[in-house]
């Protein structure tokens, strides 16, 4: 929720500051903050996680569950054809949602939206988020991540197509309350996901190896979609092309849910 919030209000607070003060001071008075107050909060609010952790690793050792499956290394996940089926649609908002913000005001101009407009639709992004997120906890409690992950880039595509297809000023609107869905949703999808195929054990592990993955995925697809802009290649376009990886990467996904655990990657 806190993320979601942030996402909705700070790019507005830090629009209102530089009005007032010089950009400079505005990155001055953040970096301070972040050094006086959130790094100390984080250090306090962390007191005891060593014990907590130790206590929760012998409660695994203790626990008689025969039929729950057994936790997974982060090499045996990297084995499984499983996480290679999952990983596009887990990817997919760190990979399209990065790469078409990251040009947002080459994206503005060529679409020929009011920037005023396009800033003002963030805050309703960050709110439909944030719902996005409470009910994708909710689904993940009745259904299982398992089941509730492969279809999340479903949104993207449409917001995706969306863009593909109109340039009228709602069409904004459309592409970041649709795209809000999917990361909404899938931020907070993916760590039950992970738990619930692999186990919790080795969970910090394996979640570093996908994370590492998601941030080369977002540091690429900025790059990647630049360099097709200055070879001529247009929005609408890259667009469709997005929303066809996103449809692909759902289907990707499904046969992964039928995919029997334990099935290795050649």
């Amino acid at each position: 929720m806190g993320y979601r919030a942030g996402e909705a209000l700070l790019p507005a607070i830090v629009i209102a500051s530089m009005l007032l003060f010089s950009w400079q001071s505005v990155l001055l008075f953040v970096a301070l903050i972040l050094i006086v107050f959130l790094a100390p909060l984080v250090m306090f609010l962390l007191r005891g996680h060593t014990f907590r952790h130790t206590q929760y690793l012998r409660s695994l050792e203790h626990a008689n569950q025969p039929n729950t499956r057994p936790d997974w290394s982060r090499s045996e996940v990297l084995r499984d054809a499983r996480f290679y089926l999952f990983l596009p649609a887990a990817s997919s908002g760190a990979l399209l949602f990065t790469g078409f913000i990251f040009h947002q005001i080459a994206l503005v101009e060529f679409k020929q939206w009011s920037l005023q407009d396009w800033g003002n639709w963030f805050i309703v992004y960050g709110v439909t988020s944030m719902v996005a997120a409470l009910l994708c906890g909710r689904l993940i409690d009745t259904f299982g991540a398992e089941r509730i992950v492969p279809w999340l880039p479903l949104p993207l595509a449409f917001a995706l197509f969306f863009l593909a297809s109109f340039s009228a000023p709602w069409s904004a609107g459309a592409f970041l309350i649709l795209m809000s869905i999917s990361t909404g949703m899938l931020g907070t999808a993916l760590s039950p996901f992970y738990a619930e195929l692999y186990g919790t054990a080795n969970i910090g592990s394996i979640k570093s190896a996908t994370s590492a993955i998601m941030v080369l995925a977002s540091a690429l697809s900025p790059v990647i979609i630049g360099l097709c802009l200055d070879l001529g290649v247009s929005f609408n376009l890259l667009a469709l092309l997005g929303a066809c990886y996103a449809c692909v990467s759902v289907v990707l996904a499904v046969v992964g849910v039928y995919v029997e655990p334990g099935t290795r990657a050649a």
